[in-house]
């Protein structure tokens, strides 16, 4: 069985989002300002920077760090609950 990593497959949103609402930026994410996301059909979606924009903010991870993220959140996902009792 090979090894993927968050480039080889749909990152989880769910437990990025559960990071971020607990650690902040921590050590994987990084802000990226306020703007807006523009979409279109046929060249993709980007992001426009546009500091008159106070209500929207682009969180992004950090480059460089797919593996040592994945490896984190696994890790807590396989943790036993800091209540738990034998």
């Amino acid at each position: 069985m090979s090894k993927h990593t968050l480039a080889d497959q749909r990152p989880s949103w769910d437990l990025i989002a559960v990071y971020f609402a607990v650690e902040g930026l921590g050590e994987f994410l990084k802000d990226s300002g306020t703007g807006q996301m523009e979409v279109d059909l046929e060249r993709g979606v980007r992001w426009l920077a546009d500091d008159q924009v106070k209500d929207r903010t682009l969180i992004q991870q950090r480059e460089g760090t797919d593996e040592p993220f994945a490896d984190y959140l696994n890790g807590l996902l396989g943790a036993d609950p800091s209540h738990h009792q034998e």
